[in-house]
């Protein structure tokens, strides 16, 4: 008789706890997993954490916190850290949460290739107390980490840079910088009268006129394409012609050269094609290297040729120095390039190939063409 009433005082009790434990397992349970706030460069260290919190009375003795990020971000120590990769990096950590009880656990990764990264789900997993009835939520989650493109040693982006800036302060469309005074000469018919020094013109008996320094009223607008010739994909050649976008524009950035850049890869959000606004500042700088983060590969990618046209189409009268980067050499694509820098003329197309890879197309008469010699 007595072990029937324990018997039947246990099956109340596991009744009792199942039921709390249905009910109030996930009240006032929180989790939170949070990527750093600052973006990295790829190849460098980033940081994820994890803040679990039991606001309640009832004790949690596992809790297991399930969620999945790209195998583009990989754990430090991934034999000890509850990490199984196959298509994704899937993490699964076991906390034990007493009353009234917060966790945090930090975890170091690497980041090993360029691109936008969130979490946006996890799962959380736990039982009642002896471990029997396991209970199951699944959640959102709002974090987000940008790994911008690995920058190129500085020296290497010199010379393109000085082709360029040649090409951009030896042409004849420049601006005078009123701010910039060079000195005074006499005074010609095609002089405007604001610039005439009447205080010179006083003292020697003619006309004189102000001179100043000339300063490049130019953007530079840079062409990313991301086009193959052939369905074999380059990606190591693609994500340097990002590379090479983003060190290009960061040096000209350095000189208060505006800078824009286009590309023919698509948004991994909005799916849209990549296009900026011509800016010199730090923001702006910033805004470059979000929107190369975000150019997703395994999207359609648009032709090329399609992108210098509507280029063509935008009829832009604003004094324009173009440069293309991109491992593609179809004649079409050289001609397009050709058409567009006649109105912009001192064009550069910049061809990432490796050293086995022959430079099929050259300079043209508006344009020229160098390969950038890439090790295998």
């Amino acid at each position: 008789m007595i072990i029937i009433v324990i018997a039947g005082i246990a099956l109340i009790l596991y009744i009792i706890q199942d039921r709390l434990y249905t009910k109030y397992w996930d009240d006032r349970l929180t989790a939170v997993i949070r990527f750093q706030k600052d973006p990295v460069f790829e190849g460098e260290e980033a940081s994820l954490t994890e803040t679990v919190s039991n606001a309640k009375w009832l004790p949690l003795s596992t809790l297991h916190v399930k969620f999945q990020i790209s195998t583009a971000l990989r754990y430090r120590n991934e034999t000890t850290e509850n990490v199984a990769v196959s298509d994704f990096c899937y993490k699964h950590d076991i906390y034990s949460l007493m009353p009234y009880t917060k966790v945090n656990r930090t975890h170091p990764i690497v980041c090993t290739k360029r691109g936008y990264y969130t979490i946006n789900e996890y799962d959380l997993a736990s039982a009642n107390i002896f471990l029997i009835n396991h209970l199951v939520s699944r959640c959102d989650n709002e974090t987000e980490l940008y790994v911008f493109p690995k920058p190129i040693e500085p020296g290497e982006v010199e010379i393109p840079f000085q082709s360029m800036m040649g090409s951009i302060i030896t042409r004849s469309l420049t601006t005078e910088d009123p701010f910039e005074f060079r000195g005074i000469r006499d005074y010609q018919v095609y002089d405007p009268m604001k610039n005439v020094n009447w205080k010179a013109s006083a003292k020697s008996g003619d006309l004189m006129v102000n001179m100043f320094h000339h300063t490049a009223g130019q953007e530079v607008r840079i062409l990313v394409n991301l086009e193959d010739e052939s369905r074999y994909r380059e990606f190591g050649l693609l994500e340097f012609s990002i590379r090479l976008a983003a060190s290009l524009a960061l040096r000209f950035l350095f000189a208060s050269v505006p800078v824009s850049i286009l590309t023919n890869g698509r948004d991994i959000i909005t799916h849209e094609l990549h296009d900026t606004s011509a800016g010199s500042d730090q923001s702006h700088m910033r805004a470059l290297y979000e929107m190369l983060a975000r150019v997703d590969l395994d999207q359609e990618i648009v032709p090329a040729v399609t992108m210098i046209e509507k280029e063509l189409e935008k009829g832009e009268n604003r004094e324009l120095s173009y440069i293309m980067i991109g491992y593609c050499q179809r004649e079409d694509l050289g001609d397009a390039f050709e058409e567009l820098c006649k109105l912009h003329p001192g064009g550069l197309m910049i061809l990432p190939l490796t050293e086995k890879m022959p430079q099929r197309l050259f300079d043209h008469q508006h344009f020229t063409a160098e390969k950038w010699k890439i090790n295998e």
